[in-house]
C-alpha cells in the first residue's frame, strides 16, 4: 500500500531512504500517541516538529561519504533553500514552549524547508492504520 508506513528502513534501502523512513516513523508515532492521549483524556500533548533544511553536520558527513555531492548545486541549496541550525531549532522551541500548541499538531518551517515556524500538515502517510501498526510493533520491541 503506497500510503502506509514501510519497515524497509530497518533492513535495506539507501541511506536517504532509511533517513526519510525514520523521520516518517517519528511522525506516525507522534500522531498515534496523540490519538491515544485523546482517547484516554490525559492532559498531556504529543507534538511533532522538523527543522526543514538546516545546515548541520548531517550535510558534512554526507558529503564526506559522497551522499549529497559537491559543487554548484550544493552551494545553491545552502544559499537559497537551507537555513541555519539555530533557525532550524525554532519549530522545536515552539512545540516545547508555545502557549497555543495542541495535542497532535506538527510544526516546521513556513515553506517546508526554511522560514519561521508554523503549524503544518503531518501528511497523508500518517494514517490511523500506519499508527496502529507502528504502535503494535513498538510494544513488542
Amino acid at each position: 500500500n503506497s500510503t502506509s508506513f514501510s519497515w524497509n528502513f530497518l533492513s535495506g534501502g539507501g541511506r536517504w531512504e532509511r533517513y526519510h523512513q525514520s523521520k516518517l516513523a517519528n511522525s506516525v508515532f507522534s500522531q498515534e500517541l496523540a490519538r491515544k492521549i485523546r482517547e484516554s483524556g490525559l492532559d498531556v500533548k504529543s507534538l511533532c516538529c522538523h527543522p526543514g533544511y538546516a545546515i548541520t553536520a548531517l550535510q558534512e558527513t554526507s558529503n564526506a561519504d559522497g551522499g549529497l555531492g559537491h559543487g554548484i548545486f550544493e552551494r545553491f541549496l545552502e544559499r537559497n533553500v537551507a537555513q541555519t541550525q539555530e533557525d532550524g531549532t525554532m519549530p522545536l522551541l515552539l512545540s516545547m514552549a508555545g502557549t497555543d500548541v495542541k495535542n497532535g499538531e506538527m510544526y516546521g518551517p513556513e515553506n517546508g524547508m526554511k522560514g519561521p515556524p508554523k503549524r503544518c500538515n503531518p501528511g497523508r502517510l500518517t494514517t490511523v492504520e500506519a499508527g496502529k501498526m507502528l504502535w503494535e510493533v513498538s510494544e513488542t520491541a
